[in-house]
């Protein structure tokens, strides 16, 4: 399994699975996919949050409204903040976008080469993660969490309580908001913009806890699994 909450999933669903066999791998990054020179130069005036990946008819549809409230309750965001939304966008969220596009507040970029969108991730002040809709398991890590945590820029999840939300309180750079509550998440965004204006948004990345996730270790991890499944097999064959 690729999340620490999966295996309880799966033993609710078959119970007489043998708990023994399963093994948790997550996804991860590679530092060589971030070589120096790659990141955007960072706007000076904006305060920029950066969502890479699609963003799903289900998941996007609160982020947005808040967002609107957001910059109805405090006009001087138009001003200041700038989100940039990097891949496939349902199209679901077509007239929000556009209101907000009008505003000065989102920057529609579309799909991205990955070397480009990392440089984007690199130069922005927050990276923001959205939990999937509907699907979105409490158990479920996004693949693009782990790229987010090298980077060592501070995280702003939407998501429920779970896996996601454990992972960022221990790599020290999260912050979670409830993905049913607008006004909440309309209250945290101006919070980072005012905090980021005011110098006051430090977060210290855990490096120990982190490079778990890099994909050398992670490869480690995967090959000793093997290894333990081919011994069992073949005890079980004797």
């Amino acid at each position: 399994m690729v999340s620490p909450g999966e295996p309880q999933e799966l033993r609710a669903n078959v119970p007489e699975l043998d708990y023994g066999r399963i093994a948790v791998v997550t996804n991860g990054y590679d530092p060589d996919d971030f070589p120096p020179g790659d990141a955007v130069a960072p706007d000076p005036v904006r305060f920029t949050i950066t969502h890479a990946g699609t963003i799903y008819r289900d998941t996007g549809r609160v982020f947005f409204e808040a967002l609107e409230r957001a910059a109805e309750q405090d006009p001087q965001l138009c001003q200041t903040l700038r989100l940039n939304l990097v891949g496939f966008v349902d199209p679901a969220h077509i007239e929000a976008i556009e209101r907000l596009e009008a505003a000065g507040v989102v920057r529609t970029l579309g799909p991205q080469p990955h070397h480009l969108t990392l440089g984007l991730m690199r130069s922005s002040d927050v990276l923001l993660l959205l939990q999937r809709g509907g699907t979105s398991r409490a158990s479920h890590l996004p693949a693009k969490v782990f790229e987010y945590l090298h980077i060592g820029k501070p995280i702003f999840a939407i998501g429920a309580d779970g896996a996601l939300r454990e992972l960022l309180e221990s790599s020290g750079l999260g912050m979670t908001a409830d993905p049913d509550d607008v006004q909440g998440i309309a209250e945290a965004i101006q919070v980072l913009c005012r905090n980021v204006r005011r110098g006051h948004l430090r977060l210290l990345p855990n490096r120990a806890y982190i490079e778990r996730f890099e994909r050398r270790s992670l490869t480690e991890r995967f090959a000793r699994v093997l290894d333990e499944a081919a011994a069992r097999r073949a005890q079980e064959s004797v």
